[in-house]
């Protein structure tokens, strides 16, 4: 009798395992849905420029690699020279050519100063 409680024991541990993958691949699921619904949400509003696609939670910040600098320059040959890269969280728009940079703050100065028109509050 001893080898069929074994038997019996181990086929209820296999099922609680085949449950327990089921519901971890069930969640995966849902949380890549959620994921891939906010991307499209802040692609449709066409406000970013384009840029590689982010991994969830960790963003842009593996494809940039141990020299920044190389992979900037590799993502703007794909990219153009205004993109948007997600360091985890945060959006960050990179400006990878001189001619635009330049263009950028003679014509939108104020705006990318990253500080508020404080002219109302003047004495």
């Amino acid at each position: 009798m001893e080898p069929t409680a074994v038997v019996n024991h181990t086929k209820k541990d296999m099922e609680y395992e085949v449950a327990g993958l089921v519901l971890a691949v069930l969640l995966w699921i849902a949380w890549a849905m959620v994921t891939e619904r906010r991307y499209r949400r802040s692609e449709q509003r066409g406000q970013l420029p384009p840029g590689p696609r982010p991994l969830p939670v960790a963003g842009n910040i593996f494809q940039l690699g141990w020299a920044p600098h190389e992979s900037f320059t590799r993502l703007a040959r794909v990219h153009g020279p205004i993109m948007t890269i997600w360091l985890g969280s945060m959006c960050n728009v990179v400006v990878s050519s001189s001619e635009v940079a330049r263009e950028m703050f003679k014509n939108h100065d104020a705006v990318l100063a990253g500080r508020k028109d404080l002219r109302g509050h003047e004495r």
